[in-house]
Order: structure tokens, then sequence, then C-alpha cells
């Protein structure tokens, strides 16, 4: 009997649990996790727990690599950046140059610079011992301060990054791109309509209730807007006329008498 136990526990690890999960009446069922997209062969990823930011904040990106238990020699990165939007904080203030978290203890660093100017992070490394396989190592850390709302994101410029075996041949196969929201200064407030004024400081602008009605009709007749002398010879036309006219009755009246 101890020796079927015996051989009984040597089959389970050293914590063991249950296969079939105790569900109690009227509880909820866990629902399964979908299926993940495998990583396909060698690999060199970013990851961040943050990646929806406000003007002003931090966030780290870890870079991890995995070799899929191929050794290698040596591996260059090149990471490519918005630098409008992103700012890569020095690790190393002591130094005139801006560099990242390098966390890889297996490996010796070679390269571990920044350009913020021009958006581009390089980092290199190479193993003194010769070579080496990596599973799943955060190999180097950055950490990014946001400076502009918008869109941004910390990419890898696959034409200069590499992992290499001592036989100088390039492995990686699979990369990614960490994509960041980031809000704070982009919010743009209600406009104002200002009244529009004059460059004339002695015109006022009235209300239309309050606009003044005009002095005088409309012109009309014939001598409106005539000039005073042209106006004063119509008179002594119209008065020489109504004269001729009186004269040619009273002529009629005397011979009809």
């Amino acid at each position: 009997m101890n020796l079927f136990l015996s051989k009984v526990y040597a089959q389970v690890d050293g914590v063991a649990s249950p296969t079939i999960p105790f569900t109690p009446p009227g509880s909820i069922t866990p629902t399964t996790a979908g299926p993940t997209t495998a990583v396909v062969g060698p690999s060199i990823s970013l990851t961040s727990e943050e990646t929806t930011l406000e003007v002003g904040m931090t966030s780290k990106i870890q870079v991890v690599i995995d070799t899929q238990l191929q050794p290698i020699s040596q591996y260059s990165i090149q990471l490519l950046f918005s630098p409008e939007y992103l700012r890569i904080v020095d690790f190393d203030d002591s130094t005139d140059s801006i560099e990242i978290d390098f966390r890889d203890t297996f490996f010796d660093e070679t390269i571990n610079e920044v350009s913020q100017q021009q958006g581009i992070i390089t980092l290199s490394a190479e193993n003194p011992a010769g070579s080496s396989s990596i599973t799943n190592r955060v190999i180097a850390e950055i950490e990014v301060e946001a400076l502009k709302a918008g869109f941004a994101e910390v990419s890898i410029g696959r034409e200069s990054t590499n992992l290499l075996t001592p036989g100088s041949e390039d492995i990686l196969q699979t990369i990614n791109t960490v994509e960041f929201v980031i809000g704070g200064d982009g919010q743009t407030e209600p406009t104002t309509v200002v009244p529009t004024t004059s460059n004339n400081p002695n015109v006022t602008i009235l209300p239309s209730s309050e606009i003044p009605l005009p002095s005088r009709t409309p012109d009309t007749a014939i001598t409106d807007n005539l000039r005073a002398p042209a106006a004063l010879i119509l008179g002594v036309f119209l008065i020489s006329m109504g004269s001729y006219f009186i004269k040619l009755r009273n002529t009629d009246a005397i011979k009809k008498n």
C-alpha cells in the first residue's frame, strides 16, 4: 500500500490542485479566455502597462527578448519614437548623453544612445562568454514622458535590429509596436463671440431698435435735389405763366361783354 501511494505522489507537483474546479450551486462558471496569438520564432517585443496618458505623465516600456532556445552571441535593437509627442527620460543623468535602463546581466552593452531630436534609440550588446539563449528576458526598460496630446508610438526599426548567432546569422522573426493615446492639452475651449467694433472711435454702433428714421421723405418730384438758382428760375417762369393766363382770361371776358 505504501509503495502504491509513493508512485502516485511522484506523478504530481509539490503542490497538488484539483483538475476539475468546484462550482457552488447558483454561482457563475468563469469563462475561458479566448485563443492567444502565439509568437512565431525568436522575437523582440515591447510591452507597457500604461498606454493611455495625459500630458506630463510618464510610462515605462519593457524590451523583451526570446530566442526560442536558440543561442545568440550578440543583438542590436533600434527603436523609433515620435519626438514631438514623447520624450525619453534619461536613466543616468550623470553623463552628457541620454541613456535607457539596460538590465541584461548575461550580455554586456556596447551601445546605449538616445537621439531625442531624431526620435531614435540604439541599443546593442554581446555575450562575453560566447553565446547563450534568452527566454522571455527583460533586457532593457525605457521611460517616456508625454509631451503633446495626440497619438504616438514606439516601434522597432527592423533593418537595424537583429539577433545574431555565433555564425553571424540573424534569427529574429517577430517584432511589435507600442501605441500611446495622449490627452491633456489638445482640448479646445469654446470660443467666445466678440462684438465687432469700428476702427473709428467717433462711430457708435446702435442696435436696430434705436436707428433714427430719415428726416425727409424720399425724392419723388422733378424739383427735388435742384440747386437754388435752378429753383429760382423755375419759380419766375411759373409766375410769368400764371400772369399770362390771368391776362388772357380777362381779355376773353372783355370781348364777350
